[in-house]
């Protein structure tokens, strides 16, 4: 508790704060959202803002507290806080048997007793709550008082605060040994010389014991598989490298069922299965959830006897699944052809796990069946599946998860797609000028490369504007 600001001050019971504006949501978008928590069913307080922060930090406050303080201003539900939990923890010392100053512990935890000089070192009310606690010795010798004289241990407590106040009151000093320099003394940064580089010999010998150790840890982690033996799963004599985010993000994937979609299924070009990453992109906050990408084969096409081999890579991972593959990914991009293709024509994909898993997941043949999943194994709120089979050249989404029905995921899709397009049709010349007239004036677009088109036929002209992909 000496680390949360909360508690170093006490605040003007008549602070108060506004409510937050609420959150604009695209309504295509709307499915993505997760179910409200609870707690957010409570009608708006001041104190939600702090509830919220510390809920966040794996320390919910109880709901009794919070009734308690729902209708009063921020600065006054904050100091009944910062009493509160104080409390909590002197009961919780007391009733695991500890001897203490219960109000030394408090005034301590409050930062009653705690100097401005205390206050600008890193440690904080630190010594003064071991202090209160009873470990003497060495920690009082720390604070200093009138020269040389130490404090005696039942005086280093300043007054109690209990008349609502929110004035800091000085006890002491802190003698910062370790931090504050003798007088005399140029600061550190003055002093130093250079002395302490690190010559090229001492430089490389680093670097070899490194190698030396990443050697060992190495393996030491071939060891580790020897020794656990090929999985039930693996089908393949081929050395599969480790498993760092593939299981977990296929175990955090099932723990929530495919879900039918409501009405027809949704179409999909096989091309545009990286449209997907969008989704995991918008409920992760612009981050990129891991993505698995699940294909099985129609029968004719044994997947145990595909040339697939294990990516080095440490942006996929490859395993065999029962009659399929699982390809776990950091981006779904990853496995479009565009962008990922390198000067002298290797395919990435292909490069990583072989021809014949990358033809599987980008022409899969009709019967094909198809899971593409996004969820993390540490946020299980955070999950989106999708799966279908594969008819001429499209997926069909028949099951998701969340439960969507065929109307939103086809907007959601749209949207998708928008957020990709990098061509825009435009109405005619004037709209076209005015486009353009713009991007010269932009500080971000007038400098990459927006290129205006227009094709003419005997019927019409269209006239577009090209962004760079």
């Amino acid at each position: 508790m000496h680390d949360f600001g909360i508690f170093q001050n006490s605040f003007d019971p008549k602070a108060t704060v506004d409510p937050p504006e609420p959150e604009e949501i695209d309504p295509r978008l709307a499915f993505l959202e997760p179910d409200p928590e609870p707690a957010a069913l409570r009608p708006w307080s001041q104190f939600d803002e702090v509830a919220q922060s510390w809920s966040e930090i794996g320390v919910p406050i109880a709901i009794d507290f919070r009734d308690r303080v729902q209708s009063m201003n921020y600065g006054k539900a904050v100091n009944e806080f910062r009493k509160y939990e104080t409390d909590r923890l002197a009961d919780a010392l007391e009733e695991a048997g500890l001897k203490f100053n219960r109000k030394e512990l408090l005034d301590a935890l409050l930062w009653k007793s705690v100097t401005e000089r205390e206050r600008d070192a890193d440690i904080g009310n630190l010594p003064r709550v071991l202090l209160a606690l009873g470990l003497k010795g060495s920690i009082a010798n720390f604070f200093k008082q009138d020269g040389d004289q130490e404090i005696p241990v039942d005086e280093a407590a300043g007054d109690s605060d209990d008349d609502g106040e929110y004035e800091e009151e000085d006890s002491g000093e802190f003698a910062e040994y370790d931090l504050e320099q003798e007088d005399g003394e140029d600061d550190w940064e003055d002093e130093y010389d250079g002395e302490d580089e690190i010559s090229e010999e001492d430089q490389r010998e680093i670097e070899e014991a490194e190698s030396r150790m990443q050697e060992m840890m190495q393996e030491a982690e071939r060891g580790r598989q020897k020794d656990k033996g090929p999985s039930k799963s693996d089908q393949s004599k081929e050395p599969w490298g480790p498993d760092t985010f593939l299981s977990a993000t296929l175990q955090a994937a099932q723990a929530h069922d495919l879900l039918p979609v409501a009405g027809e299924p949704v179409e999909l070009n096989v091309g545009e299965i990286a449209l997907l990453g969008f989704f995991a992109s918008a409920i992760d906050a612009g981050q990129t959830l891991p993505a698995l990408l699940t294909c099985f084969p129609p029968a004719e096409i044994e997947a145990a006897k595909m040339n697939v081999h294990d990516t080095k890579d440490s942006n996929m991972e490859v395993r065999p699944a029962k009659a399929g593959w699982h390809l776990a990914l950091r981006s779904l991009e990853f496995i479009e052809t565009e962008g990922f293709v390198d000067d002298g024509g290797d395919d990435y994909l292909a490069t990583c796990v072989g021809t014949d898993l990358a033809s599987l997941v980008r022409e899969p043949p009709d019967g094909t069946q198809i899971e593409v999943s996004s969820a993390d194994a540490n946020r299980p709120e955070l999950c989106l599946r999708f799966a279908g089979p594969v008819t001429r050249g499209k997926l069909q989404i028949t099951e998701a998860f969340p439960q969507i029905n065929h109307d939103s995921l086809s907007e959601a899709v749209s949207l998708a797609r928008e957020n990709e397009q990098y061509k825009y049709v435009l109405s005619g010349p004037d709209e076209s000028e005015a486009v353009m007239q713009a991007v010269s004036r932009d500080l971000y677009l007038h400098n990459m490369g927006v290129v205006r088109t227009a094709t003419r036929s005997a019927a019409n002209t269209t006239e577009w504007v090209s962004l760079p992909g």
